[in-house]
């Protein structure tokens, strides 16, 4: 994953009010960028950083939770993403349950977890199924995606278990 860095704002924040950096030497920060032709941003791969350090880190971005959770501004997958970090348990790690998990805590979704966009998506996978009965056309999909597992060689039970419970943290107690 790559990051930006301003690194303008950067020094600027470790300028005075002046606008100027003291150290050996005086510069004005704009002009030190402008005359020496130093770019605002640059990238940075953290994994770059982290190889000889021999560590690694997994990241968890608002773009990730608003893929799940349309509903949330991008200040409210941000709460989210804290709310997490504050409760993370390392030998457990971070889930997609410990976000449905804070979602529901501080940011239920106002259609009561309908997952419009899991729906969304089924209605495009059953597209291609031509039976009048919806019913029919599940059960194909899903047989369908038995054998694709199968071929795969992935666990299908093992993968519809997990989907129960991601379904159970989605949605309501009736």
């Amino acid at each position: 994953m790559k990051i930006k860095v301003n690194i303008r704002q950067h020094i600027r924040e470790a300028a005075d009010s002046d606008n100027m950096l003291t150290f050996e030497a005086s510069a004005d920060v704009d002009n030190l960028f402008e005359t020496g032709h130093l770019p605002d941003e640059c990238e940075l791969d953290i994994r770059d950083l982290l190889d000889p350090l021999h560590a690694i880190a997994l990241i968890w971005d608002t773009g990730m939770v608003r893929s799940t959770y349309p509903h949330l501004t991008e200040g409210q997958a941000w709460e989210i993403l804290q709310e997490c970090e504050r409760n993370y348990k390392g030998e457990e790690g971070l889930t997609w349950d410990d976000i449905a998990e804070a979602v529901a805590g501080l940011h239920p979704d106002p259609d009561d977890f309908l997952m419009p966009e899991r729906i969304a998506r089924c209605e495009k996978a059953l597209d291609p199924y031509s039976d009048s009965d919806e019913a029919t056309n599940l059960t194909d999909l899903l047989a369908d995606l038995m054998h694709w597992s199968k071929r795969k060689g992935h666990a299908f039970e093992r993968a519809l278990n997990s989907a129960r419970m991601h379904f159970d943290h989605e949605t309501p107690a009736e």
